[in-house]
């Protein structure tokens, strides 16, 4: 039995629920942080750390075919899956080890168990009482299925499921072309995997601005990706050796059928809190989600909710910011509610996809005729062109007499990085001309943003 109380105790040790551990303890708090399954959550053991591990060595494999471009000759690359699936595995291991160093480091008490919430002060941990002055709900997320794919772990999978294939298959339908779905398909096509995908909406990457959808569109087409979009699966038939899905056009058209190896199921993720006890406690729940308000309190006590389990974005650095929010807010920390719509979000696809604010539909809508755009193509880039990644390009989008930049978008190389640079000119509340004004070193990748700011005040110096 536990026999004292903390001055803070965590629900989920994902993104959210260790880093808030963590700033919670940097403030001098003690703190509990219960898990059921391993330190890292979803991110770092089953999403976005063995996904990118897998999506770099089917780059690499890419980059080695293509060495006679720049004049390098390379013998045959062989994939070797056992292999990429070691590397993937020493990554996340290394990685999660870090993270309960970090516990220990900060003298964080780790309690391992199914942790479900009692009251607005005690988290029961298999019959453990966890008790606290604040609790922090961060239960994380989990795949989504739908009714007419009944997931077998075998023919009809999850994204949990590939990434510990025995082997890839020869080919696969992927439902979804979201962020998952199309990294999925591009280091499953990389590695000589036949992909055709089916989207709902009107667009892959249905959530970026629709010109980056569009270019991304063409580079699925280019690498012989199949893509159906306005299009569902209605059911499928499971057979010895594979799978016949049958596809719906939303327009009303001819069904038609799709045979492969294995379907991947990738259409978002859900809150991870059933058997969390948090009804009975009175949390306010709608679908699944925590309801919070702009401070992360869910209006019970003093508990808080953090990450995937309140939706919104679920990405692992929002939740981080989250943790550390609530962290410093208990803490007596004066802090602003966090503005969400700052937060980048990235596509680690080839090409890579990094947005942050509003994309050109929702800033005209919001803004009106005060709506300035302008684009700057990879192609006129000196760093982009050496690399051989000419395609694609980055969008900002500003409003106003000033000029205040609302939305920046990249389609290209190395976009889930240079977001960065545009996301701290939009937190920080920039201009255009102020963003223009800022000097980027050269021969870089950044340098677009700087060409993208000059195009929406005079045009651009080098296209």
């Amino acid at each position: 039995m536990s026999d004292r109380k903390f001055d803070i105790a965590i629900l989920g040790g994902g993104p959210g629920g260790y880093t808030a551990a963590i700033r919670a303890a940097q403030l001098g708090m003690s703190v509990a942080l219960v898990e059921k399954d391993n330190l890292g959550g979803t991110c770092l053991n089953i999403g976005c750390i063995p996904t990118k591990a897998l999506v770099h060595a089917a780059s690499l494999c890419e980059e080695i075919r293509n060495a006679k471009t720049f004049g390098v000759t390379a013998s045959e690359v062989v994939a070797d899956w056992t292999s990429i699936q070691k590397h993937k595995h020493r990554c996340v291991l290394k990685l999660r080890k870090g993270v309960e160093n970090l516990m220990k480091k900060n003298r964080i008490e780790v309690f391992a168990g199914h942790g479900r919430l009692k009251s607005a002060s005690m988290i029961d941990v298999d019959g453990i009482p966890i008790l606290a002055d604040n609790i922090i709900l961060a239960p994380g997320s989990c795949a989504r299925s739908l009714p007419s794919l009944p997931i077998d772990g075998d023919r009809i999978i999850t994204s949990d499921h590939a990434l510990s294939l025995d082997k890839l298959p020869a080919q696969i339908l992927v439902v979804g072309a979201g962020a998952i779905g199309c990294e999925f398909a591009y280091f499953m096509s990389a590695l000589g995997v036949e992909v055709t995908m089916v989207e709902f909406l009107d667009h892959a990457i249905p959530m970026e601005d629709e010109d980056v959808s569009v270019e991304f569109e063409a580079a699925l087409r280019r690498r012989k990706i199949g893509l159906h979009t306005k299009c569902s699966v209605e059911s499928v038939e499971i057979g010895e050796s594979s799978v016949v899905s049958r596809v719906k056009p939303r327009d009303g058209g001819d069904e038609f059928e799709i045979e492969t190896d294995k379907v991947l199921v990738s259409v978002g993720r859900g809150p991870a809190t059933s058997d969390c006890g948090f009804e009975q406690v009175g949390i306010p729940m709608e679908k699944g989600f925590v309801m919070v308000d702009e401070f992360k309190r869910t209006g019970v006590g003093k508990v808080f909710a953090i990450g995937d389990a309140i939706g919104g974005l679920m990405l692992a650095h929002k939740a981080s910011a989250e943790g550390i929010f609530v962290a410093e807010i208990i803490a007596g920390i004066d802090r602003k509610p966090l503005a969400m719509e700052n937060i980048p979000r990235a596509t680690y696809s080839r090409p890579e996809v990094g947005s942050v604010g509003l994309n050109e539909n929702a800033a005209r809508e919001k803004y009106g005729t005060g709506v300035r755009v302008a684009k700057f193509p990879f192609a006129a880039c000196g760093k982009a062109v050496v690399m051989g990644e000419g395609s694609g390009f980055v969008k900002l989008i500003s409003t106003g007499d000033e000029g205040r930049l609302v939305g920046a978008h990249a389609i290209g190389p190395s976009a889930t990085d240079i977001i960065s640079t545009a996301a701290t000119a939009i937190s920080l509340g920039a201009t255009s001309r102020e963003f223009a004004h800022v000097v980027q070193a050269h021969p870089t990748l950044p340098e677009v943003w700087h060409e993208a700011a000059h195009a929406l005040i005079d045009g651009p110096i080098n296209f």
